[in-house]
């Protein structure tokens, strides 16, 4: 059977938070500093990413929680990052 839209968009939102974590934690291994900053980056790349990936099978079709995706991403980025930083 088809999965249910809104547990699809939950676990496409988890998804994207935790792929952004992740990219914030690991980009900062290799920068070391301004944690933050990069992190929220990383965090955004991911966010553009998923939103083209959305665009290309939805066709062009935004998706109704596009700025929560979008905080989510740059703040999961973000911590990912300062967690980094301070762990190195």
């Amino acid at each position: 059977g088809s999965i249910n839209f809104f547990i699809f968009n939950a676990i496409s939102l988890i998804l994207v938070s935790v792929c952004s974590f992740v990219s914030g934690f690991v980009t900062l291994i290799h920068f070391k500093c301004k944690g933050l900053i990069i992190g929220s980056l990383s965090g955004l790349l991911v966010f553009l990413v998923s939103l083209f990936i959305c665009c290309v099978f939805f066709g062009n079709m935004v998706p109704s929680d596009v700025l929560l995706r979008f905080f989510c991403a740059v703040l999961s980025g973000a911590i990912g990052g300062v967690l980094s930083v301070n762990k190195h």
